[in-house]
């Protein structure tokens, strides 16, 4: 999973970021597919701040590449493309539930997180279908990454049944990031109930 970073690369990787912001979008694009797993996921962030037409089009094409690590990347970089405003998430959830399906386990587990993100405001009903069907994948990161998203979820009690199982699960990561979506969907609750002030 992309955000497999350990503490000892921490001042690395703010290095590497800092040094990004000087960086036009063209050559950005050129290093989100580098060897380093720190470049990589450096870029990605700064990618996500800039946003734009340019980078969503370089991303769309990006998620059919041969290469795993490719199709990785590019689904993460989607999922908080453009942080809080959005501005291609329909777009993006299209491309990204298909991906729940491929080949590699790490992007089926970006593409799963990356729905979560997208849909933090608001899922719609093809998303939480399509999460709730690899609630059962056999790989603990996507497994994870789906208890995580389904925390923005409807809360309907088919969710709230996988969220249940995902916080018993064998794997501690999943049991955890299940309970991160029990809290979310919690959270979501709460906020609704609670008056508005004026």
């Amino acid at each position: 999973m992309i955000d497999g970073i350990d503490s000892e690369s921490e001042t690395l990787r703010i290095l590497v970021y800092q040094a990004l912001k000087a960086y036009k979008i063209k050559p950005l694009l050129k290093l989100l597919f580098d060897d380093n797993l720190i470049v990589r996921t450096a870029v990605a962030r700064e990618l996500q701040m800039r946003s734009g037409r340019i980078i969503f089009n370089f991303l769309k094409i990006h998620l059919k590449n041969k290469k795993a690590i490719v199709r990785e990347i590019s689904a993460f970089t989607l999922g908080q493309l453009g942080l809080q405003e959005k501005p291609f998430k329909s777009q993006s959830l299209a491309l990204l539930i298909p991906l729940l399906k491929d080949r590699s386990t790490d992007v089926r587990s970006a593409a799963a997180a990356a729905l979560g993100h997208l849909c933090s405001d608001s899922m719609p009903q093809s998303v939480e279908k399509a999460l709730i069907k690899v609630a059962k994948d056999k790989s603990c990161d996507v497994r994870q990454c789906t208890g995580f998203a389904l925390g923005y979820s409807s809360g309907s009690s088919e969710v709230l049944e996988i969220l249940k199982d995902l916080s018993v699960d064998t794997n501690k990561n999943v049991r955890g990031w299940a309970k991160v979506g029990m809290n979310l969907l919690k959270g979501k609750k709460l906020s609704k109930k609670s008056p508005k002030l004026e």
